[in-house]
């Protein structure tokens, strides 16, 4: 079974949960999300890994 190896280099947010219009790109290597509780650090992550889950069933 042949496997997809695309990073995501941008995500662009429109009105979900604390963003109202935002555009974060990623770097290639590790990116470190830094920030005061409540601005949306772990939604970033979790879109990332539904994106990341979802691309792996189509």
């Amino acid at each position: 079974m042949e496997r997809w190896n695309m990073p995501i280099r941008r995500i662009n947010l429109d009105n979900f949960t604390v963003f109202e219009n935002m555009t974060i790109e990623f770097c290639d290597g590790i990116n470190i999300l830094l920030g005061e509780n409540g601005l949306g650090k772990t939604h970033v992550r979790s879109i990332k890994c539904f994106h990341s889950c979802k691309r792996n069933f189509i």
